[in-house]
């Protein structure tokens, strides 16, 4: 049975009104915002190993290297308003992702990356973000020399000497006319005879004390000098040299070289004649010094005897040997 229709006009009659709005689709503008948060994705782990370098034993840290990803998601500015957002990134040499519209975008590079979103009503926002990166930052830190080398052994033997004396001065009388070592200097057990401890010239009007300007004698007949300042004494000098045993011997400056160029901080004195073998000379380091005595880095000093002007033995700190024309150079740290 049909049953008769009910609230609504019987007659609606013809539509004849003209309708001159326009529909159009919701503009969105404002309508979500994008949101980049970086995620600092390591490469590798921090490491601690012991290593040996030439002659020394190192403790080697080696940091961590990262990069930075960024996951993206979308926040809907209008209560109740729920659309997809494809995300895209506009500089794939910067950032990429993996799958298609994946909120995760990879690292692929240092620099500024722009992503962009298109709502399914065509709103487009962007956001950029910088992305950055760590490479693995490496410090080696010096343990001690490596068993057997050279520096070793210069370690090893200053740290026996000085284990029992902590005396400095070489001679216990030291004025131009005697000579008397110091039995209880650290370093009294050291032949120490190269180095002259007086000179004297009376044509010199500089008149320094005898003991500021002495040399090391290098061979039988010849001494070693500082160039600058003209720090040094002139031909016709007497040079005292003193035996272990204070057997004082004298000789004259003959004549004197100054090594050239630009580095090269020695004067070479010739004497007379040659002392005799109860004097002993210090022994100058051949050309391949570095092939066992490798000084690279200037954290790891190498103990050595240093006598000042004052005939005081004092010890330094090695750390470099720069070679130059005609001569090495001591790089010292006190």
């Amino acid at each position: 049975m049909i049953l008769p229709s009910t609230n609504h006009p019987i007659n609606c009659g013809l539509a004849s009104s003209t309708f001159s709005g326009t529909f159009s689709k919701r503009s969105g503008l404002g309508g979500y915002t994008l949101n980049a948060a970086q995620n600092q994705r390591i490469l590798s782990s921090d490491s601690t190993s012991i290593i040996t370098v030439q002659d020394r034993v190192l403790q080697r840290n080696v940091g961590s290297s990262w990069v930075s990803d960024f996951i993206v998601s979308s926040t809907s500015q209008i209560p109740g308003l729920f659309q997809k957002i494809t995300l895209t990134s506009l500089n794939t040499n910067i950032l990429y992702q993996q799958t298609p519209n994946s909120s995760l975008f990879t690292y692929a590079g240092d620099g500024t990356c722009f992503i962009q979103g298109v709502s399914e009503d065509g709103e487009v926002v962007t956001t950029k973000v910088q992305t950055s990166s760590g490479s693995p930052l490496t410090i080696d830190i010096f343990q001690n020399w490596a068993a057997g080398s050279l520096a070793d052994h210069c370690s090893s033997q200053i740290n026996s000497l000085i284990a029992n004396k902590n005396q400095l001065n070489v001679f216990t009388v030291a004025n131009g006319a005697n000579f008397v070592r110091n039995p209880n200097c650290w370093a009294s057990s050291v032949d120490l005879s190269c180095a002259s401890p007086w000179n004297f010239n009376a044509n010199d009007r500089r008149k320094y004390p005898g003991n500021v300007m002495a040399g090391t004698l290098v061979s039988p007949r010849h001494v070693i000098f500082c160039r600058h300042y003209g720090f040094h004494p002139i031909v016709g000098s007497t040079m005292w040299f003193v035996s272990q045993n204070n057997i004082v011997i004298t000789k004259t400056i003959q004549s004197l070289t100054a090594l050239s160029g630009d580095y090269a901080d020695i004067v070479v004195g010739t004497l007379d004649s040659e002392v005799p073998s109860i004097i002993k000379y210090a022994k100058i380091l051949p050309s391949n010094y570095s092939s066992y005595l490798p000084l690279s880095n200037l954290f790891c000093y190498i103990p050595i005897l240093y006598l000042n002007q004052f005939e005081q033995a004092s010890i330094m700190g090695l750390v470099g040997l720069d070679s130059q024309i005609n001569g090495i150079q001591l790089i010292l740290h006190n």
